[in-house]
């Protein structure tokens, strides 16, 4: 048996683009050992911001599939996501298991240098909004190498399946999938650490990526626009930022509110007698 890939798919319609073009690329790995979960049949609740899961090696202690999740993408070797757009990003199910990385994000070895593919699917031109690039957060948290990313508008199940040329792309990218060296390269206008195209400008020609936090200038030479990036190799992306991050920063955020927790109680005092809930009525 060759190597195990599994495919995430974070769209609730079964048999529906994502699906479909997931299982394209997955057939172009005759010997892999191949495996799909659909996000939407697991229980995956919202996170609770307890922080009881930032100790490293600690596990959220929500009773629910997350953990599940994150042992079988630990156990594979290969990681392909599709997600369409659903109002200018993708599926809610991808934002919901994301807020729960918090409890992974200082332990990038378990699942780092796994390579991904991911396919966002959008059905309007111009709608697309950043959905491809809140899906390739998923590889980036997880420290996975995102090795392609397709973006693809297919309007209504199986309206891109008439692109040949498209097919072939992805059958390619799935034979190499474990080809080492291969990675596809980002336009020249978008972030070259996390392939981001929606960049700020700052002053004195600073440009900086809201999502992964690189910077760099911008250059205008003989009409064109140009963009150098000096610092790309630090940016919230690196172990040892993550690390940071997750394993000191949010920590002692903690810690300083335990230390303040009574002086919070008295505060919250003033608020809890204005009782203004609305109750859901019964169903019927």
């Amino acid at each position: 048996m060759g190597k195990k890939v599994l495919g995430l798919v974070a769209s609730p319609r079964r048999m529906g683009n994502c699906e479909m073009l997931l299982k394209e690329i997955m057939l172009a790995g005759e010997d892999w050992e191949k495996e799909i979960i659909y996000l939407h049949e697991l229980e995956i609740k919202p996170c609770k911001a307890c922080y009881r899961c930032l100790p490293s090696g600690a596990l959220c202690p929500e009773k629910d599939d997350f953990n599940y999740l994150l042992d079988k993408i630990a156990q594979s070797d290969g990681i392909i996501l599709a997600a369409p757009c659903y109002f200018l990003g993708p599926n809610a199910i991808l934002k919901n298991i994301m807020d729960r990385f918090i409890s992974v994000g200082n332990e990038a070895d378990r699942f780092k240098g796994k390579p991904c593919f991911t396919v966002t699917t959008y059905g309007v031109e111009g709608w697309q909004g950043f959905s491809r690039e809140f899906t390739n957060l998923f590889a980036r948290f997880l420290h996975l190498d995102l090795k392609d990313s397709f973006l693809i508008k297919s309007s209504y199940p199986g309206e891109c399946f008439t692109d040949e040329k498209l097919l072939q792309a992805l059958r390619e990218a799935g034979r190499n999938l474990f080809k080492p060296g291969y990675i596809s390269q980002p336009p020249s206008l978008a972030c070259p650490v996390c392939w981001n195209p929606y960049l700020s400008l700052q002053a004195e020609g600073v440009v900086w990526c809201p999502v992964c936090g690189s910077r760099g200038k911008i250059d205008l030479k003989e009409g064109n626009i140009f963009l150098e990036f000096t610092d790309a190799g630090e940016h919230r992306f690196t172990p040892e930022a993550m690390g940071h991050h997750f394993g000191e920063v949010l920590p002692a955020t903690m810690e300083t509110f335990l230390a303040r927790r009574q002086e919070v109680k008295e505060l919250q005092k003033k608020y809890r007698q204005f009782n203004w809930d609305v109750e859901k009525p019964a169903q019927k």
